[in-house]
């Protein structure tokens, strides 16, 4: 497997199990996505470069404005309301 990826200018690395986006810092508010959900569909339909990063796969940490990150993980969120959304994509 390729440990590094590219996708609509940012770069992902393979670490700890998952792809993730170099400018991860692990300070930021995180919020929690189940892979495949309503809520992960719903991230994707709202931000097109977020959409082609969440199919790098199951787990994903992805940057996405200053001080938030979406993490595709087994034990996030399975829905999440429009105006929720909006606060984590950039």
């Amino acid at each position: 497997m390729n440990a590094v990826r590219t996708i609509s200018g940012k770069t992902f690395v393979w670490k700890n199990g998952a792809f993730t986006d170099t400018a991860y810092t692990g300070k930021e508010k995180i919020l929690g996505v189940k892979y495949m959900s309503d809520a992960w569909f719903a991230v994707a339909a709202k931000d097109k470069s977020v959409a082609k990063a969440l199919k790098l796969g199951e787990n994903v940490i992805i940057v996405t404005k200053k001080g938030r990150a979406i993490i595709v993980a087994p034990d996030g969120i399975e829905d999440i309301k429009d105006d929720e959304l909006a606060k984590w994509l950039g």
